[in-house]
């Protein structure tokens, strides 16, 4: 029979080597990012293919000011099954789209993702892919996924390259912490 030591022990043991061994870094897209956004009927699914569609409207810089450039047309074309699918905003960029992923939030309320390889565009200078993410709202039906038929409006959305971030030191700072406890409890067990 486990006793109450043991089973803080097996936790701390487990809480440790989820963060030792995850992975060191993670993507987040960072700036300059595309600003999008979008009105009433601009999210529509008839199951098989998603479409968005808004406006760009501003280049997001690390520091003001911002660029403001012409509305400009977004579009992105989606294959539910495969999550794959392409990108345009106007002359600026254009993509193609893997790794499309939603999330229901809820309430009409979702979330999506995308992996992004240019193809072109006076935005792509060099680089060659990014990442999106938004949101949208007014959803209807609520119970919504990938595959089914909805509509939704009020599109908001990020473009822009990926970088990776290094792993937090309060992450590596817990993770010895824990370390030094399971050794603690080690050395009383054996008392």
């Amino acid at each position: 029979m486990r006793t109450w030591p043991d089973f803080i022990k097996t936790l701390l043991t487990v809480l440790f080597v989820s963060c030792v061994c995850t992975s060191g870094a993670y993507a987040v897209v960072v700036k300059p990012q595309l600003d999008i956004q979008g009105g009433a009927g601009t999210v529509v699914s008839d199951g098989t293919t998603l479409t968005m569609d808004g406006l760009a409207i501003a280049i997001i810089m690390d520091s003001p000011p911002n660029i403001d450039i012409p509305d400009t047309i977004f579009s992105l074309d989606v294959t539910t099954a495969t999550g794959l699918g392409s990108l345009t905003v106007g002359t600026l960029l254009t993509a193609d789209v893997s790794n499309f992923s939603l999330i229901n939030l809820g309430f009409g309320y979702g979330n999506f993702t995308a992996e992004l390889l240019y193809t072109g565009g006076s935005l792509a200078g060099g680089l060659v892919g990014g990442s999106m993410a938004g949101a949208f709202e007014n959803a209807v039906p609520f119970g919504f996924d990938l595959t089914s038929a909805f509509t939704a409006n009020s599109l908001t959305g990020k473009i822009g390259p990926v970088a990776v971030v290094p792993v937090p030191a309060a992450v590596w700072l817990f993770g010895s912490g824990l370390l030094g406890l399971i050794s603690v409890a080690r050395k009383r067990t054996r008392q």
